[in-house]
């Protein structure tokens, strides 16, 4: 006789997903948050898709848009994804402002709205273009657990491109996180200390204030992996 004992620790099961190109205005699947800025034709802003492409600001001060994808995962918990999209930050009044950020954790809501610093104590990419007086931007940050994990400076023109830039995240299981920005890997497999996986959703918030410029995003693609509780031992006789 055979005697095997066989431990499936770790393994993953399903996946949900979320793509647009954002040609179709009327697309469901998340919710667009805005601060109600008054713009200076005094009507109120919003972030809008237009021309192909999702508006999160336009180059005007004092506004602040999000998109908050719905639940993918019906609200079980992951423990991996990857996210790609395309990002223009520009272009902008004489010293561009201020960023925005991605966001993933369940501090996301379908109501938050935010800017360069994220929400909450999940993991959160900002990418900070104005600096506020103490050299901490430009640059495109990793913030997790409510700590900066890493940063990487930028000179303004390479951030402020007024072009689609190509992003990349992805988030491993083990907690390794690796970043591309306009096709070059800024992380590979950072670490982000105390990862665990998490139920959340996913969001891109961005602001301007006394400064401005357009941020907008388009084909954006979001993939989970759900994270599964580790079956009992199986003996084999």
């Amino acid at each position: 006789p055979f005697l095997g004992a066989v431990a499936l620790a770790g393994i993953t099961a399903g996946a949900g997903s979320f793509n647009s190109d954002f040609s179709n205005p009327n697309q469901a699947g998340f919710a667009l948050t805005s601060n109600n800025a008054t713009r200076p034709d005094s009507s109120i802003f919003e972030p809008v898709i237009t021309d192909g492409h999702l508006v999160l600001t336009w180059n005007e001060n004092s506004q602040q848009g999000s998109i908050i994808l719905e639940d993918l995962d019906g609200g079980a918990a992951i423990d991996s994804f990857t996210a790609t999209f395309k990002l223009q930050i520009g272009p902008g009044s004489g010293n561009a402002a201020d960023g925005l950020s991605f966001c993933f954790g369940p501090d996301v809501t379908l109501s938050s709205n935010f800017g360069e610093g994220g929400v909450g104590n999940g993991l959160i990419i900002a990418w900070d273009i104005y600096d506020n007086g103490g050299g901490e931007a430009p640059a495109l940050d990793v913030i997790y657990g409510g700590n900066t994990v890493a940063t990487t400076p930028y000179a303004k023109a390479d951030m402020v491109t007024g072009e689609f830039e190509e992003v990349s995240i992805t988030l491993a299981r083990s907690g390794a996180l690796s970043v591309s920005y306009k096709g070059v890997l800024v992380y590979d497999k950072l670490f982000l200390p105390g990862f665990a996986p998490t139920t959340g959703l996913f969001g891109i918030g961005a602001r301007t204030g006394g400064e401005n410029a357009n941020q907008w995003i388009d084909d954006l693609s979001v993939t989970t992996t759900l994270a599964v509780d580790t079956p009992p031992t199986i003996t084999l006789q």
